[in-house]
């Protein structure tokens, strides 16, 4: 079951599309434009987790990523607890390839046994440089 430490480093912004469904909460966000948008890719600079439903022009509350603050994301694909993290192409966590330039939001706490799974993750952020 994910679990969340309380997390105090919440940030607003603007959404720019409807995410107010509950598959889009705990999904990562990047910012554009000053506005957020879900990140979409291993190598996009996410910012945060969405932590509420905003639809289009609405605040979005964000859990920022910042180091050393557990909260909680949506799982892309199955995971196993300590993994390294990245952006899907849904704004979705999944396992850090180490063949890529990833955005490494963090580290998995807790296995994720499918897709749609929330899991608690120790978040980190760094740009992970792969030779």
């Amino acid at each position: 079951m994910a679990y969340e430490v309380e997390v105090t480093s919440i940030s607003v912004f603007k959404s720019t599309a409807d995410l107010s469904s509950a598959a889009s909460q705990f999904k990562l966000l990047k910012l554009v434009s000053g506005e957020v948008v879900v990140s979409a890719a291993a190598t996009d600079v996410s910012i945060g987790v969405l932590q509420n439903k905003p639809k289009a022009g609405e605040i979005a509350l964000i859990a920022m990523l910042n180091a050393s603050v557990i909260g909680k994301c949506r799982a892309g694909a199955a995971i196993t607890a300590g993994a390294l993290l990245v952006s899907d192409a849904d704004g979705d966590v999944i396992t850090s390839t180490p063949t890529a330039a990833d955005f490494v939001i963090g580290q998995a706490l807790e296995t994720a046994g499918a897709a749609g799974d929330i899991i608690a993750v120790l978040f980190h952020p760094y740009k992970h440089a792969i030779t």
